[in-house]
């Protein structure tokens, strides 16, 4: 019986069962730096031809540095890849790095499974869609995980891991407020809360009271603390965060000002972890004035804190690069406040003096919005020293407390026409 001939096969193709594949080499990245060079065959197809064609095309590509070898990647996987990677390239604050990981929630659920390669841009336009009509989502929210979901995969195009982007051509979802919404707003104002000038001067007495009661000496430090911590808050508007990351070097009782370029970080170490990052945008990078009454109460503040020194004695945390205005007083005396604790407490303040109990360290700053206002301050001056330079929640306190200045200038255009007015028949 005669033997049967091997069938010729173009080159590089290879029969594989029923059908045939073509092998090429791609240029490859050592896990050491090295370069070096891979093996790879296409997908089988029914003829040697076809095979051969597409192995073609491929090293056409390749010639021209535009062949991309698309990796197994699941979406999940690459996402956090893609963030870590985001992060060192941006120098991205720890804050806003959690931030992109906290936009994968939803990506999580839709794309559970799935290669990174095999996402299409019609499943990343349904995603989108889903955040608002399935997920309920508001028009910020939304636009932070459209944002961060188009930076996986236009850095996994650009790192060569999937050829092309199914985000190109997408579309931000845009929420638009309903009649309904709209009159709720203009019934309600949708203020946040502040507290009113009389408010205010309730709460400083009640935690005054209570630092003049408590015999345990750390704590009564801390309560005169909270008091200053307050007073602060409501006359200068700063954010807790930039108030807890403030040095003293930076407050200047003479000038009367201080520099704010800081913003306290607490990882999930804790408080001994803690770290100083800049402010959350160039318009937070300010210099802050204040009044003599504010500094009357830092340098009270700076008195108070070296008595607590001296009684805390070697279990006060020093830094001879950093001392912190406001300090740690509990359990790891001399390190930065943590925010957590001025918010704990000062709720307990605020249920002892029958004061609303939403007022939160933020709402102080709102509340200095409100008394700068009240005060005659433009809103372009609040806004400065706030630290950005548009804001809806202060410019709604600010309209909402000089509604009646407002109303009076609307009078005052009434009694320049009244005369003239009256003449017409």
């Amino acid at each position: 019986m005669p033997r049967r001939k091997k069938e010729e096969l173009p080159p590089n193709v290879r029969k594989r069962g029923k059908g045939y594949t073509y092998r090429y080499e791609v240029p490859v990245t050592k896990p050491d730096g090295t370069k070096g060079r891979k093996q790879k065959e296409t997908k089988q197809y029914p003829t040697p031809l076809e095979a051969y064609q597409a192995g073609v095309i491929i090293e056409a590509k390749l010639l021209e540095g535009l062949y991309v070898d698309e990796q197994n990647i699941l979406f999940i996987d690459w996402a956090k890849q893609a963030i870590e990677l985001y992060a060192a390239e941006k120098e991205l604050k720890p804050g806003t790095i959690e931030g992109k990981y906290a936009h994968l929630k939803q990506a999580k659920e839709a794309f559970a499974g799935v290669k990174l390669k095999d996402i299409t841009p019609l499943q990343v336009q349904n995603f989108f869609l889903s955040l608002r009509d399935k997920y309920k989502l508001g028009q910020s929210a939304i636009n932070g995980i459209y944002s961060t979901i188009c930076m996986i995969f236009q850095l996994a195009k650009r790192m060569q891991v999937i050829a092309i982007d199914p985000t190109a051509e997408s579309v931000k979802p845009a929420v638009k407020q309903s009649f309904d919404d709209l009159e709720e707003l203009a019934v309600s104002g949708d203020l946040p809360d502040y507290l009113e000038k009389g408010q205010l001067v309730e709460l400083l007495k009640a935690i005054k009271a209570l630092a003049a009661s408590e015999k345990d000496p750390k704590l009564a430090f801390g309560m005169r603390q909270l008091y200053r911590i307050v007073f602060v808050l409501s006359y200068t508007g700063l954010r807790i965060g930039e108030l807890c990351a403030l040095e003293d070097a930076r407050v200047d009782t003479t000038k009367r000002t201080m520099r704010i370029i800081a913003n306290l970080y607490i990882p999930k170490g804790g408080i001994r972890k803690y770290e100083l990052v800049t402010p959350k945008n160039k318009p937070s990078i300010r210099t802050v004035d204040f009044s003599d009454t504010v500094s009357t109460v830092i340098e009270n503040q700076r008195t108070d804190l070296k008595s607590f020194r001296l009684l805390c004695g070697p279990k006060f945390h020093q830094d001879p690069n950093r001392r912190f205005l406001f300090v740690s007083y509990k359990d790891y005396p001399g390190y930065p406040l943590h925010p957590a604790t001025v918010e704990y407490t000062l709720k307990n303040v605020l249920t002892a003096a029958g004061l609303p109990t939403t007022i939160t360290p933020h709402s102080l700053r709102h509340t200095f919005t409100s008394l700068s206002a009240e005060a005659g301050a433009s809103l372009e001056d609040i806004q400065k020293q706030l630290g950005h330079a548009t804001d809806e929640m202060t410019k709604r306190v600010y309209y909402h407390v000089t509604e009646a200045r407002r109303r009076a200038n609307v009078e005052k255009l009434d009694n320049l026409m009244q005369d003239l007015i009256s003449t017409i028949s």
